[in-house]
């Protein structure tokens, strides 16, 4: 029994023990779970939601910078001088938002903050809508660039953040302005005009139903709003390949005294934006230096991405001068330097006939033929603008349209020089001149003309 009592009260002392050993080891765990807790507290610089800034300050070398949130995009509200960069700004306050030190140096207090760069911080400070702020102070990069070092707003403690981040956060005038060409998103863009030689080429507006026109000089004509439509998205897409000089006020530095060619922008906010392009550098061509006046700022683009601004109004006007469906029109009269032929045209039930002659049945090629002849008829293009030439002489050619509602259309084709016609419609000029390769050159309609008459004379053989 003795025994039996003694081995007991061994168990006993040893249980005591091993429940000592246990809770000394968990609490040795929770204190390095608290330390831990409140390192990573600690060095929790940031936490607030992104969606609810509404500002964000900048303080750098180059000036002081104020961000202001405005319909889902950024604005600067204290100054012109640029263009936010939209992208880098979200992604500054994406950074901070939820911002982690990599490390804690220890107190500020009395720390030579120059040996961080700390001593004159650039600054970013996001204010969010529940009116809190939430202040950075960035330095210089560590000294084997993993990081950069920084202190936060409300914080007594020098840090180091990744080098990823801080390289965002490390702000700068050249990472605030955009490298878009406009700054504009291409419903934003609602006129612009091109000016070369001191004139302009042409001018253009969105009209009251959201269409794009003409303005101006060309108001009479059509615009090709496929065209209108691919450049602008070029040119809102268009991005910097090198920032040259800020606030240029030497024009002449750079050739913008006498510019290649000049583009003035509008859009929705109602101002209107000036472009200066130059070739100023004669021997890469591969570039083009461009001015946004308002700002002085002078970059360089691709000179390909900018072709543009060799437009004339025949590359962004509908240069088709005359169409029609083959089934609209009864007959068609054509008089080619004194030789008069009389088409006769039942579309919707194969008929026709060419000079009284019934050609239906006349198989496939001469058909055929003449669906080409129609079609390089419906497909001439005006090939330039003499707006108010004195047009003068006989038509070479003439072409008649009798369509089914009784409306006639005549085109005639005046000599202007060897090459070149003026082109009448309806005993009015139009303005327009017609290269005479587009009427008589290969593939034209009198190159099919001609072939049609040659088929049905072959067929009659």
């Amino acid at each position: 029994m003795k025994k039996i009592i003694i081995a007991v009260a061994v168990l006993a002392i040893l249980g005591g023990g091993s429940l000592g050993a246990y809770f000394a080891v968990k609490n040795n765990q929770d204190e390095k779970q608290r330390i831990e807790t409140e390192l990573e507290n600690e060095n929790n610089l940031f936490s607030f939601n992104s969606d609810d800034v509404t500002e964000v300050d900048f303080d750098c070398p180059d000036g002081e910078f104020i961000a202001v949130s405005n319909n889902g995009s950024w604005q600067f509200s204290n100054t012109d001088e640029i263009s936010p960069n939209q992208d880098y700004i979200t992604n500054v306050v994406t950074y901070m938002c939820n911002l982690q030190a990599e490390k804690n140096y220890g107190s500020s207090e009395g720390a030579d903050l120059a040996k961080y760069g700390l001593d004159s911080p650039i600054t970013i400070t996001c204010h969010t809508s529940d009116e809190k702020s939430y202040t950075i102070y960035m330095g210089n990069p560590t000294p084997t660039n993993e990081g950069f070092y920084c202190m936060a707003e409300g914080k007594d403690k020098i840090y180091s953040i990744e080098y990823s981040y801080g390289s965002v956060l490390y702000t700068s005038k050249e990472l605030l302005k955009t490298k878009y060409l406009t700054g504009y998103t291409d419903s934003e863009i609602t006129g612009f005009e091109l000016i070369r030689d001191g004139k302009s080429i042409y001018k253009t507006a969105l009209n009251s139903d959201n269409i794009w026109k003409f303005d101006g000089e060309y108001s009479y004509l059509q615009l090709d709003s496929t065209k209108i439509s691919s450049m602008i998205s070029v040119l809102t897409r268009l991005q910097a390949e090198e920032f040259v000089e800020s606030n240029l006020t030497d024009y002449s530095k750079y050739g913008f005294d006498k510019p290649y060619a000049q583009m003035k922008i509008s859009g929705t906010d109602g101002k209107t934006h000036s472009l200066l392009f130059s070739k100023y550098d004669k021997e890469d061509t591969t570039y083009i230096y461009v001015l946004i006046e308002e700002s002085g700022q002078v970059s360089k683009y691709y000179t390909s991405d900018v072709y543009y601004i060799d437009n004339n109004v025949t590359d962004v006007a509908v240069t088709q001068i005359y169409s029609t469906y083959m089934s609209t029109v009864n007959t068609l009269d054509i008089d080619y330097k004194g030789e008069n032929i009389h088409f006769e045209l039942d579309a919707d039930n194969s008929k026709y006939k060419v000079n009284g002659e019934d050609i239906s049945d006349y198989g496939d090629d001469v058909l055929t033929k003449l669906y080409s002849m129609y079609n390089a008829l419906s497909n001439i293009n005006f090939t330039g603008i003499e707006k108010d030439a004195e047009v003068s002489g006989e038509p070479e050619i003439t072409v008649e349209y009798h369509l089914d509602d009784n409306i006639n259309t005549i085109m005639e084709f005046i000599p202007k020089d060897e090459n070149t016609y003026w082109l009448k419609i309806n005993d009015t000029y139009t303005g327009f001149t017609i290269s005479k390769p587009v009427v008589e050159g290969d593939y034209s309609f009198i190159y099919w003309y001609q072939k049609l008459m040659t088929a049905i004379e072959e067929y009659k053989l």
